[in-house]
Formats: C-alpha cells, sequence, structure tokens
C-alpha cells in the first residue's frame, strides 16, 4: 500500500527536522573544540554546513517526486493514444517519403 502525499510529506519534514537539528549540534560542539585553530574551524563549518544544503536540496527532490508519480494508467492511455493517433499513420506513410522531402533547410533561401 502507498503513502498518500500527506505522509511523504510529513516524513520529509521529519528528515529535514533531524539534519537540521544535527546541523545545530555539531555546529555548536564545534564551537566548543578549543583545540582546532580559527581558520581551520571556519573551514570545517562551512564544508559541513554546504553538505547539508546539499543534502536538504536531495531531500526536497526526493519529496518532489514523490508527491507528483502521477497516474501511471493515465500515462499508458495517452501513450496507446499517441501511438494509435499519430506513431501509426507517420509510420505508415514514412515508406512513401522521398529524401528530399525529409530535408531540412538550415538557411534561408
Amino acid at each position: 500500500m502507498g503513502a498518500t502525499a500527506a505522509e511523504v510529506a510529513a516524513k520529509y519534514d521529519q528528515v529535514d527536522k533531524k539534519s537540521v537539528d544535527l546541523q545545530l549540534r555539531i555546529n555548536k560542539t564545534l564551537d566548543g573544540a578549543w583545540f582546532i585553530p580559527d581558520g581551520l574551524m571556519d573551514k570545517i563549518k562551512e564544508l559541513w554546513n554546504s553538505f547539508l544544503g546539499q543534502l536538504s536540496r536531495f531531500w526536497e527532490n526526493v519529496k518532489e517526486v514523490f508527491l507528483n508519480l502521477g497516474d501511471p494508467w493515465a500515462l499508458w492511455d495517452a501513450a496507446s493514444d499517441w501511438s494509435q493517433k499519430i506513431g501509426k499513420p507517420v509510420s505508415e506513410k514514412v515508406m512513401f517519403a522521398d529524401t528530399g522531402a525529409l530535408k531540412v533547410c538550415l538557411s534561408r533561401p
């Protein structure tokens, strides 16, 4: 049984909240690391925060996919309609086309 859009959104929000909490806890721990030079500490924080920004974007994309799965049966029907109305008639006529009619002219006469 699949999850509803609301359930997916709720799970995403939980993951996002945990990521932010983890980011804050690690930043607080790094602030207390007196033995690491300031320049190195700033670089570590910058990389850590950048990583979590990328992670957040990843989860946002995952959420977007799961919230917009669509209807596979409607897609199947649309593909079938296209094949019958466009693909089949064009396919039947393509063997009668000559190469001159199919030439694409990129410059204007």
